[in-house]
């Protein structure tokens, strides 16, 4: 009997915890959604950012390629680059005004130049208006698969970079053009 009273607060409270959790069903016949109890939305898995896309004429990028107007790349924001870590990964992007999608490399970073008493702290790779955290600049061949050269800017989101090395992996990029 001491045994049980000694049980009872470790019962009352797993029993109190498991009240307040939230409930979270998952859907695996995707693989690529969770729905929330709470919410009722639907979550894509894979992050989502959002942010102005812009376009540059691409050389040798910080990621060590050479690449040319006609190739379907990506210069990431300084701060979402991380040192080089989406290199060679692919991201899906989609215009948010005219819902085209298109996936392109990531192979270059874009930031914005600072100093520090006249010391350069880190360099830049390309200069744009829109280098803020999920924001973009595309290669003109990218940036025309969602809209015209001309605007210049477009509202865009993205997914978070994609090692696409397997056939299974592909199949999971094609699911997400659905999602954004």
């Amino acid at each position: 009997m001491a045994r049980l009273l000694c049980l009872l607060p470790l019962a009352f409270f797993l029993a109190v915890l498991l009240h307040h959790a939230p409930l979270t069903v998952s859907r695996p016949s995707s693989g690529l959604a969770h729905v929330h109890q709470e919410s009722k939305t639907l979550q894509p898995r894979y992050s989502r950012y959002n942010g102005r896309a812009t376009w540059f004429i691409p050389d040798t990028g910080a990621c060590g390629d050479v690449n040319s107007k006609s190739d379907y790349i990506v210069a990431m924001n300084y701060a979402q680059y991380n040192n080089g870590s989406p290199c060679h990964k692919v991201v899906v992007i989609k215009n948010k005004a005219n819902n085209r999608v298109v996936k392109a490399k990531v192979t270059d970073e874009v930031s914005a130049k600072g100093s520090f008493f006249f010391f350069s702290f880190f360099t830049t790779k390309k200069k744009c208006p829109s280098c803020a955290y999920g924001s973009l600049d595309l290669s003109p061949a990218a940036f025309q698969a969602l809209g015209d050269l001309d605007t210049g800017v477009l509202p865009a989101s993205r997914s978070h970079p994609l090692d696409l090395d397997s056939k299974k992996k592909k199949k999971t990029l094609m699911s997400l053009f659905s999602l954004l």
